[in-house]
């Protein structure tokens, strides 16, 4: 059940995954994306893979900005997620789903997302252009999927147009 605060609060609702909330680079920029954008939204995480102690756990620091923070890659199977991505975004009232350098389970997921809740807009936050998740928007369906990518830097963006065919806005 979601905490009793975000039944009653009505800034719009964020549901943003991530493989985890480790110590690096990719960590810090949503860290510090979420403190901008929290006070005017009620931002719900939701992490997909198991927290791997070596790289750090920043999951104290992220319940600073919202306390709803559901480990689900620690809790069970992939197969078992989507079910309760689609539970935390009802119960969350989610307008908007952002993935931050997330597991490639969210590629599969933004599929069955826009089908079974197309009211919730998806954005996908991508960190390099050379390899990882970007070879995801090889899939031509991917476009109708996802509302809008957020390239970390320039070369990101200008792989996405010219060798992916996205359109740049």
């Amino acid at each position: 059940a979601p905490p009793p605060q975000a039944i009653s609060d009505p800034r719009p609702g964020v549901l943003v995954t991530a493989p985890f909330l480790a110590r690096g680079g990719a960590e810090q920029t949503l860290f510090a994306t979420l403190e901008a954008l929290a006070p005017t939204n009620r931002i719900v995480f939701a992490t997909l893979a198991h927290h791997l102690p070596e790289l750090g756990d920043r999951r104290q620091d992220f319940a600073a900005i919202s306390p709803a923070l559901y480990s689900l890659g620690d809790w069970m199977h992939p197969d078992a997620m989507l079910p309760v991505l689609l539970r935390i975004i009802d119960s969350h009232r989610i307008r908007t789903l952002y993935n931050a350098n997330s597991t490639t389970l969210f590629y599969d997921f933004a599929r069955a997302i826009r089908r079974d809740r197309p009211h919730v807009r998806i954005v996908d936050h991508l960190y390099d252009h050379r390899v990882g998740y970007i070879e995801w928007y090889r899939q031509p369906d991917l476009v109708d999927c996802i509302d809008a990518c957020v390239a970390e830097n320039q070369p990101i963006a200008d792989t996405l147009e010219a060798d992916y065919g996205w359109p740049r806005d």
